[in-house]
């Protein structure tokens, strides 16, 4: 991981002042700048959501809404408990391009310059 970064893993909370709401990401990178405070952070450039049947809808629709419009975000994943399957959001410009993989795959991180395959993604899960 670069220096400077922040890995977070359920622990700290995502502040997103556009719509002052908090959340706790499943796993949260932040590379650069100082925590919002000693509670939450503000200014992520990975996210990462766990899917579960209760959180699915969520994940999906008001957290991508929320988490597309951090500027400092380059990478969105939702990642499935169930299956291999990860779906990918990344800055392209001024919006988003999704990718889906299934199985296998690669997803780049752009703020840790490397691609995750699924089976590290995966690796010790299923």
């Amino acid at each position: 991981m670069n220096q400077g970064c922040r890995l977070y893993q359920s622990d700290m909370k995502l502040y997103v002042p556009g719509n002052s709401s908090y959340f706790y990401p499943d796993v949260m990178l932040v590379c650069g700048g100082e925590p919002h405070d000693r509670y939450s952070e503000t200014s992520p450039c990975l996210l990462v959501e766990v899917l579960s049947g209760s959180t699915a809808d969520t994940d999906r629709r008001h957290k991508y809404a929320a988490y597309t419009g951090i500027a400092s975000l380059q990478t969105y994943l939702i990642v499935s408990q169930s299956e291999r399957h990860v779906v990918e959001y990344r800055r392209a410009g001024n919006g988003w391009e999704m990718h889906e993989h299934r199985d296998v795959g690669e997803v780049y991180v752009a703020c840790l310059g490397r691609t995750l395959t699924l089976d590290e993604i995966y690796r010790g899960m299923l």
